[in-house]
């Protein structure tokens, strides 16, 4: 019967041990720092009322195509514009 006991005393002992060294989190805590978001906000490419807008795409696009043309002029820049395989129209 002594050794039954000892053993729930050190079961017990063992348990708040970690229960007390585990980490509790506290709303006030997550609160505190700062959220990162995981992916970008996409922008939407309709109006209020869900009908598409030509404009915001036809923007987009203008966006994206400068992009990737600044893009290849930092490589035709840095690396050589030999190094660009660009087949021109």
């Amino acid at each position: 019967m002594l050794y039954s006991s000892a053993f729930s005393c050190s079961l017990l002992l063992s348990l708040a041990a970690t229960v007390s060294a585990s980490p509790v989190e506290t709303i006030a805590k997550r609160k505190s720092g700062t959220a990162v978001p995981i992916h970008k906000h996409r922008i939407a490419l309709s109006n209020d009322d869900g009908v598409f807008d030509i404009e915001k795409a036809n923007a987009l696009t203008v966006v994206t195509h400068n992009k990737h043309r600044q893009n290849l002029l930092n490589i035709g820049k840095n690396l050589g514009v030999d190094k660009l395989n660009i087949v021109r129209i």
